[in-house]
């Protein structure tokens, strides 16, 4: 049997201690023996992810840097080389969901924070680390985008504008190095902790909860899609339907789904329709 080309490689994964990244690690690391380093910013899901582990947590592994900043990836590569530590995949999975609400009434601070950690993480990350993840015999970069760069939603502009950014930039980049593997996922919405700063617990909404796909769930789709190296992955029915729908209706279906929220009279929607 031909062996898997994930076997015991080595994965940089940022926001790696909970949501998406952490069950990322937790099929890596006992399904094909890889070693993960997580790149975190805080201990926030680290405790449940090592307990989850369990035995294979040896293999699992932090580093405390704010990926969103470009001298904080410059001592990312210097510790890794370093310590001979050759890197073979980079999983670029931090992101952060700003409140729903009109752009205009997004604050300076807020804005810039979603654009560093969704964007220019991502960019920062593969200028750096490409001499070094080049170096290894499968090198591959992946990026976890959002199913908001398929189309836009009201509300969202800060986040949508930088995963589409952070797609299109992988997706030219993956042009420009057809030799290696390039590959961005949009997932759909996904149970994980990316929408704790919404004004009401979405795990606790029926309406939102029913839109939204099991954590592990998602976590199996994109690495098998990994596994067979895809390019472009759109995972969860209502990240295709996005798609599909902007693609034959791009004028009407945005408005409505605007219009959906409104009637759905959600606390989360509230500042959209606020003038």
């Amino acid at each position: 049997m031909k062996k898997c080309w994930l076997q015991n490689k080595t994965v940089l994964i940022t926001g790696g201690a909970s949501g998406i990244g952490a069950g990322i690690a937790r099929l890596l690391i006992p399904k094909y023996a890889c070693k993960v380093i997580a790149v975190i910013i805080d201990d926030t899901g680290l405790e449940q992810t090592v307990r989850e582990l369990g035995e294979n947590s040896g293999n699992f592994t932090c580093l405390y840097y704010d990926v969103s900043r470009y001298e904080n990836w410059i001592k990312i590569k210097k510790y890794l080389e370093d310590n001979s530590v050759q890197v073979d995949i980079l999983i670029n999975n931090a992101g952060i969901f700003p409140a729903f609400g009109r752009f205009e009434n997004v604050a300076k601070d807020e804005l810039e924070n979603c654009l560093n950690i969704d964007f220019y993480s991502v960019a920062y990350s593969i200028q750096v680390m490409y001499p070094h993840i080049g170096k290894s015999d499968t090198p591959a970069f992946v990026t976890i985008s959002s199913s908001a760069a398929l189309a836009p939603i009201a509300g969202t502009a800060p986040y949508t504008a930088a995963k589409s950014a952070s797609k299109a930039l992988t997706e030219c980049f993956a042009f420009e190095h057809p030799e290696i593997y390039v590959g961005c996922v949009c997932p759909g919405f996904t149970k994980t902790n990316l929408f704790a700063r919404q004004k009401e617990d979405v795990s606790q909404n029926k309406l939102i909860s029913a839109f939204m796909s099991k954590r592990d769930r998602m976590v199996k789709k994109i690495v098998h899609g990994i596994k067979r190296k895809k390019c472009r992955m759109i995972y969860g029915a209502d990240a295709r339907l996005m798609g599909f729908l902007f693609k034959f209706f791009p004028k009407s279906f945005p408005r409505f789904f605007r219009w959906i929220m409104k009637i759905s009279k959600q606390q989360m929607f509230e500042d959209i329709f606020i003038k």
